[in-house]
């Protein structure tokens, strides 16, 4: 079994591969039109808000400044609440990642996450993307909660474990059980396909 290595990119972008195994196409359909206005104030990364997303993001080479987007405190409009990106898929350039997903722990439960989410998805017919995707751990069941909201799909999961400080694949559950719970987790892989026709208006 190979050991993995979430710096490399490879295990975030799924092959063309695993796409030509799908049976299903899910189709997006969102409440609002894909050009809507968020309620929040969403506003693009600025110079100075690129230290915090390479801090939050495993592979610095993800990171295109038009791509990333901040919505900061109504109290304070130089603190950042919560962060969205998305990385366009060097292989498919219809394909992207959603990555740097975060809402500040003192200000969840506002609806943050909703609106970062559906100003990501606002600007998918900018970049003619066709399919959306993202990984996350079983740690972030708020997080899972909300990505089956709009619609996204498990596609994949792995099971990894840490030993030595690096981490390792699994296909042996019962191995998987053994493991000490902070040394072990569940990487779950998620995709959405946005089905949409020129000026055609897309509902959920």
């Amino acid at each position: 079994m190979e050991n993995l290595v979430f710096k490399q990119s490879k295990i975030l972008s799924p092959s063309l591969a695993d796409l030509s195994k799908k049976e299903d196409i899910y189709k997006f359909q969102t409440k609002n039109h894909l050009n809507c206005s968020p309620s929040r104030n969403i506003r693009k990364c600025q110079e100075k808000d690129i230290p915090v997303f390479l801090t939050r993001l495993i592979d610095p080479e993800k990171f295109s400044k038009d791509l990333f987007w901040i919505t900061t405190s109504s109290e304070d409009k130089d603190k950042i609440v919560g962060t969205i990106g998305l990385s366009i898929d060097k292989d498919d350039p219809t394909s992207a990642e959603i990555n740097t997903f975060s809402v500040d722990q003192d200000y969840r439960n506002r609806g943050i996450g909703t609106e970062l989410i559906k100003y990501c998805l606002s600007k998918v017919k900018d970049y003619n993307l066709k399919r959306l995707y993202l990984v996350t751990t079983n740690y972030m069941t708020s997080a899972v909660s909300l990505y089956q909201k709009f619609g996204f799909k498990v596609y994949k999961e792995l099971l990894i474990k840490i030993e030595d400080g690096v981490s390792k694949l699994t296909d042996d559950i019962e191995e998987f059980k053994k493991c000490p719970e902070d040394s072990r987790f569940k990487a779950t892989f998620f995709e959405l396909f946005l089905d949409q026709k020129e000026d055609e208006e897309i509902v959920f």
